[in-house]
């Protein structure tokens, strides 16, 4: 079946917040499940550290991102 990564196309030229998972403008609870879930999958786009493997610090670098907030 293969992993499905999660991609948001830019339409109003604003960065978008990698940590709203759901991709609902808001971070909440659904967003650490929406990670956690895709991690679990080994879904290439939960690799949030960016070294091409999923570990722990995947969980630390969502974790940082999500409470930084989105701008």
């Amino acid at each position: 079946e293969g992993t499905h990564a999660l991609y948001y196309v830019d339409l109003d030229g604003t960065t978008p917040c990698r940590a709203d998972i759901d991709g609902d403008g808001s971070l909440t609870i659904f967003d650490f499940l929406g990670f956690q879930n895709m991690f679990d999958a080994g879904d290439p786009g939960a690799d949030f550290d960016g070294d091409g493997g999923l570990s722990i610090f995947d969980f630390l670098s969502f974790q940082n991102e999500f409470d930084a907030g989105c701008a």
